[in-house]
């Protein structure tokens, strides 16, 4: 009985810590090109830039809320040209928030006009190499913000699947049936790790509590 306890304890082991190495991969992480936002862009009441081509946000990415469909495309396009005739009149600060928010909202061609103006100073904008960089590197079209976007998508898929069977073959592992021994177990959050892939013992042993060895 002790051995088999022994083995159980190994199986809920490998659950666990395939738990915390999920948790740590959905961690925002440190980047030496996160985007340092100056200060007066606050001042100008600018929000933050959401979207960062260098930094995996996982399931977070604001990159998978963008509405790239063609009709929310051809929209933005039209506010585009808006932005584009403000420009011309030097009506700056209302260009600059129009390209601003179409840039948030996924629209390559604004991303493109904010790399050129923190590159050359202009609407506005004090010449900043690092925050000109930041609008660079997104994706400078249409269509490699969707393939962006996509690749994302996938990724997560992927990684949900790979979480699945990793979960399932750590409970497949036990050497017996978990309904065959009073288990003892450590924490009410272990449970949520035995959830969707278990078998009717492994039901049966969400139900009750546990105490550690």
């Amino acid at each position: 009985m002790k051995k088999h306890q022994q083995n159980l304890c190994k199986a809920i082991s490998i659950l666990l810590l395939a738990g915390s190495s999920l948790n740590a991969a959905s961690q925002d992480k440190k980047d030496p090109f996160e985007l340092d936002f100056p200060a007066y862009l606050e001042r100008k009441g600018l929000p933050r830039p959401g979207y960062n081509a260098h930094i995996d946000m996982g399931a977070r990415d604001p990159i998978l809320q963008y509405d790239l469909s063609d009709a929310n495309i051809a929209r933005m396009a039209t506010e585009f040209q808006l932005a584009q005739i403000a420009e011309q009149k030097e009506q700056s600060e209302m260009a600059l928030r129009i390209y601003w928010v179409l840039a948030e909202r996924g629209y390559a061609p604004a991303n493109n006009r904010l790399f050129e103006a923190f590159r050359d100073g202009t609407l506005g904008l004090k010449e900043d190499v690092f925050v000109a960089g930041f609008y660079r590197d997104r994706p400078r079209t249409i269509e490699e913000m969707r393939y962006q976007q996509q690749s994302i998508k996938e990724w997560l898929i992927r990684r949900q699947k790979q979480q699945e069977e990793f979960t399932a073959d750590a409970i497949q592992a036990a050497p017996l049936s978990l309904a065959d021994i009073d288990v003892h177990v450590v924490g009410e959050e272990h449970q949520s790790l035995l959830s969707k892939k278990g078998s009717q013992e492994v039901s049966g042993l969400r139900q009750r509590k546990v105490v550690a060895h």
